[in-house]
Parts: structure tokens; C-alpha cells; sequence
């Protein structure tokens, strides 16, 4: 551990459906905080289907917006920014909505307006951000998608193909093609509203056992075809996607760094299309996110100099020291964030073979 005080100055927090990001100042400490609720739980698949934004936030979320709401816990900047982007669907706007209105109202003295973002892409891309804007991403994407299915049909284990054959005989999933979409159907329409998993009409059920071995088989796949460069799109779609997150974190800290007077909220709800990409090409994905349940948080430290660490949790674990690019010794949790921007600037295009920058990646 450090052997000085840490001032918290930025908090992210990434959910499949909504992320947030805010950024604190004015709180101190002798070493990173231990007993905050600084992770969200999975949403719970023990609740009826959710009728209204407030149920779609768990209560340890609660828990640590509450933590935050307490002055001495970084909220008595001179001025808080708040803005927020969501992509176009009812559930992410129904969780972005859900955040503003029950912890960000309470600050609504200081706050005044939120203006929200609706982004055209679920990389959370607006049109006037060039740092991360790729004309083609939309489009690899869907070939994304396209190869994914077909890898499971000609490369995928034939025994877990024969078993997935269930999935043709129900009607939510008859017409799918994709594990992930097996996966999505049996967590949407049974466990997340407390149903049991569905039989065929010989009496055949879907079992968690299978489940297992299908969330499996999604992660050996997903990093299968980033690794193998070339002969996917993945590796090229993945660098895009994750290029924007990357690029709004780093541009949010520059933000405070150039302003000691204000602290920021910025508010991004969107898939596992959006955290996935970001957990790969980070290196430290050891399964795909689980659908509505997995969380990155993202805190940011200065010390005394004013010189800036970040910690990054994955699911309520610490990966710090699981990212290659952190040189220095980071058994404490931390990262210069000056590792962080050199990553980003050169590190994420040293995985590929073929492309040297985001200039080149997105070129026609």
C-alpha cells in the first residue's frame, strides 16, 4: 500500500445495461477504501419482470449511491457537470432513467439540467466525438455476429451441438441459430422472471448443466476469434468498440485535470456488446459478462503531487494487476493512470498484426 493519503476523484461504474461514471473530489484517505459497497451485485433472477426504472437498480447500488450522497464523501465540489448518453432502446433508457431519477435527484440543487445523449450505435459513439467515430463499425458488427453462428456450427464440440438441438424445438427459440441467443432467450423469458426452463413435447428440458456448458464454449469461442486475427472480423470490431470507452474515460479525467473546480457525472447505459470488447482487449476477460448481471468499476485516485491511479474492478475483483500494460507494481490495486494513456495511444494496436492506429483501423 501507498505509503500516502489518496484523493478518490473519479468513479466508473460499467453494467451491461447502464454504466456510470462520476468523478469526486475533496475526500482523503490513507489507503484505498475497503468497506464501501464499491461493486454492484447481479441484478436479482429471483424478481417478477421489472415494471418501472427504480426496479432495475439493485439495492447495493442503493447502498453506494447513498455512500456518495454523503458530503464527506467527495460531493462539495464548487460545480458537478452531469451528462449522460444511452443507446436507442427501452430497456437502456429505462436503466438510465432509473439512475437519474433516484440518486442524482436528490442532488438536483446542484445539479440543475441533465442533458442526455441518445447514441446511433452501441459503442456509445456520438457523431461529434472523431476520437472514436468508425463508419464501417456498424457493419463488422453484423459479419461479427454472422461469423460467430457459423463458428458454432463448424467448429463448436458436435456433442454440445447435438444437445442444443432442444433449443429447435421450443417456440422462444426455434427460429435462433446461436448459443448466445439460446443464452439471452432462457435468462429474458424464464430465469430472470422466475420460470422454470422450458420442455419440448417429449418432455425434454433445458437444464443449467447445459447452460454451463453453452456460457463456456461463448467465452473459448469469443477469444478464439480475436486471437485468430485475420481470419475474423472480431480482433478489428472489438478494437473499435473498445477504442470508445477507452477514449471517454480518458477524456473525462482530462477533463478534471484541466478544471480543479468542477467534478463530473457522465452516465453510459448500454449491452454486453459494449463491456465484452472492452474486457477482451483489456486482456482480462476470463469469461463472457454474463447478460444483465456483470459490472466494471473504474476508480480514479490523485495523490498529493496530484499525480493520478486508477483501480479497475471486474464483477467486485480487482484486475489491476491482471492488465499487461501496468508495469509498475500494482499489488495494491493501482495504475499510474500515464499507463492507462499510453495503452491506449499505442498498447491496444500492438494486438494487432495488421493494424497501427484507429486512423488505419477505420480507413475506407
Amino acid at each position: 500500500m501507498r505509503g500516502y493519503s489518496l484523493c478518490l476523484r473519479a468513479v466508473l461504474i460499467l453494467c451491461i445495461v447502464y454504466f456510470l461514471l462520476g468523478i469526486f473530489r475533496n475526500w482523503s484517505s490513507t489507503e484505498l477504501p475497503k468497506d464501501i459497497p464499491v461493486e454492484a451485485p447481479p441484478i436479482s433472477k429471483e424478481k417478477p419482470p421489472i415494471t418501472s426504472p427504480s426496479d432495475a437498480i439493485p439495492d447495493k447500488w442503493r447502498e453506494y449511491c447513498q455512500f456518495l450522497e454523503d458530503p464527506m464523501h467527495g460531493w462539495e465540489a464548487p460545480r458537478i457537470e452531469v451528462s449522460a448518453m444511452t443507446t436507442p432502446y427501452n430497456r437502456t433508457l429505462q436503466s438510465l432513467t432509473g439512475v437519474i431519477s433516484g440518486f442524482l435527484y436528490p442532488q438536483r440543487a446542484e445539479l440543475k439540467r441533465i442533458f442526455v445523449n441518445f447514441s446511433g450505435n452501441h459503442f456509445l459513439c456520438a457523431d461529434e466525438e472523431a476520437y472514436c467515430r468508425c463508419a464501417k463499425a456498424g457493419d463488422w458488427r453484423k459479419q461479427y455476429e454472422e461469423e460467430y453462428a457459423q463458428f458454432f456450427k463448424l467448429r463448436s464440440p458436435a456433442g454440445l451441438q447435438r444437445k442444443c438441438q432442444i433449443f429447435k424445438e421450443l417456440p422462444a427459440t426455434s427460429s435462433f441459430v446461436d448459443p448466445w441467443q439460446f443464452m439471452d432467450a432462457m435468462v429474458g423469458f424464464y430465469i430472470c422472471r422466475r420460470e422454470n426452463l422450458p420442455c419440448n413435447a417429449r418432455g425434454d428440458c433445458v437444464s443449467y448443466g447445459l447452460m454451463d456448458e453453452i456460457y463456456a464454449e461463448t467465452t473459448r469461442r469469443g477469444e478464439q476469434m480475436f486471437i485468430d486475427g485475420p481470419n475474423y472480423i472480431a480482433q478489428r470490431v472489438q478494437l473499435a468498440e473498445a477504442n470508445s470507452v477507452i477514449g471517454k474515460w480518458l477524456h473525462v479525467i482530462e477533463a478534471i485535470q484541466k478544471d480543479p473546480e468542477i467534478s463530473q457525472i457522465k452516465l453510459l447505459s448500454a449491452h454486453d456488446s459494449t463491456l465484452g470488447p472492452l474486457l477482451r482487449v483489456l486482456r482480462i476477460l476470463p469469461q463472457d459478462p454474463p447478460r444483465y448481471a456483470s459490472r466494471v468499476v473504474l476508480e480514479v485516485y490523485s495523490d498529493p503531487s496530484n499525480a493520478l491511479y486508477f483501480r479497475l474492478l471486474f464483477n467486485g475483483e480487482v484486475f489491476t494487476e491482471k492488465l499487461l500494460f501496468c508495469r509498475e507494481d500494482s499489488s495494491d490495486g493501482l495504475c499510474a493512470v500515464e499507463e492507462l494513456e499510453n495503452f491506449y495511444k499505442a498498447g491496444l494496436w500492438k494486438l494487432s498484426k495488421e493494424f497501427s492506429s484507429f486512423r488505419v483501423l477505420c480507413e475506407p
